[in-house]
């Protein structure tokens, strides 16, 4: 079980050393990613994924949902108040149902990927600003012992700020 830590740094060189002393102490390099504005090169890191920085997993989610129930409930009123005399199946209901989710997650899905990740608003004035945010995946056992790492060996890094999401 994973959980995501989630700080702000100042500056790229807090981010690279960080980045060092997470990989010394067994965590990988591929489980920190990073969120900056356009003024800071961060080619050298983890950028964070389309599915981190937008709400496009939720996006998708409540799309099948929506989509699912909104084709189920049109094929019921079908089946009800059929349309001049036509018999509509649970073949029919399914399919419907099957498609009104996949309607349902296209459509919301490309709504949601230009839409920012909710989880991040109370960073984004922050990352605005030129702060650096690191998202960081860790075995929830050791979560303790990387924020005690990271609050010991880097003052600069906005703990107070810190999240932990599983």
């Amino acid at each position: 079980m994973k959980q995501r830590l989630k700080f702000l740094v100042p500056t790229l060189e807090s981010c690279r050393a960080i980045c060092a002393e997470l990989e010394g102490s067994g965590i990988p390099e591929a489980a920190t990613h990073v969120v900056a504005s356009q003024r800071h090169d961060i080619s050298e890191f983890h950028q964070a994924t389309l599915f981190q920085r937008s709400d496009l997993a939720w996006g998708i989610e409540w799309g099948l949902l929506v989509g699912a129930a909104a084709g189920l409930g049109g094929s019921v009123l079908a089946h009800y108040f059929p349309p001049a005399g036509l018999q509509i199946g649970w073949q029919a209901m399914a399919a419907t149902t099957g498609i009104g989710a996949a309607l349902g997650a296209l459509v919301s899905a490309v709504v949601a990927k230009d839409v920012p990740n909710h989880e991040f608003e109370a960073f984004q004035s922050r990352v605005d600003q030129g702060d650096i945010l690191m998202l960081i995946d860790v075995p929830t056992r050791r979560v303790r012992d990387v924020m005690a790492m990271i609050l010991n060996h880097h003052p600069e890094a906005d703990i107070a700020q810190s999240r932990v999401d599983g």
